[in-house]
């Protein structure tokens, strides 16, 4: 249990430390799960969309969300 918000929490700690400031991921649009999952992550369906490469009956949905800098994630933390 909580196994992916810990992936998703590393994959943001690895993308922040080099300087990244969105991260955007595909998700097929029968995987209502996972959107699901990843909207309660941050993450915004862009609007964008192109045919599943394997199944192109298949949408892929793309999804980001900003990566809020060190600074700014330690400001808001209580003291």
């Amino acid at each position: 249990q909580g196994v992916g918000r810990l992936l998703v929490g590393a994959i943001l700690d690895w993308a922040r430390q080099r300087g990244a400031r969105t991260l955007r991921l595909m998700v097929t649009s029968n995987n209502e799960p996972a959107i699901s999952f990843y909207q309660r992550l941050g993450f915004t369906l862009t609007g964008r969309t192109e045919p599943y490469p394997n199944d192109p009956a298949l949408i892929e949905y793309e999804m980001s969300r900003s990566i809020p800098s060190i600074l700014r994630r330690r400001s808001q933390s209580p003291e």
